[in-house]
């Protein structure tokens, strides 16, 4: 399948969609790394999730639609 990205300014407001996507994911990520110390045992809840917000980029429609993970915590 072939996809047509327009260029120019719709191409630049794509790339910075996307940035300010991947900052974000990072920032959850980096809000959940103490789950990783070796003194925690990560729950597999969180694990899914960590994997979840990692694999943000490969949602289909990103980053135009983004469908963010979210944790629940029990």
């Amino acid at each position: 399948m072939i996809i047509n990205v327009p260029k120019g300014d719709s191409t630049l407001a794509l790339k910075r969609k996307a940035d300010e996507a991947r900052v974000k994911r990072d920032a959850l990520l980096s809000a959940t790394d103490w789950s990783g110390n070796s003194d925690v045992t990560m729950s597999q809840e969180m694990t899914d999730y960590r994997q979840a917000l990692r694999d943000v980029p490969d949602q289909g429609g990103f980053p135009s639609t983004i469908n963010w993970p979210t944790l629940e915590v029990t």
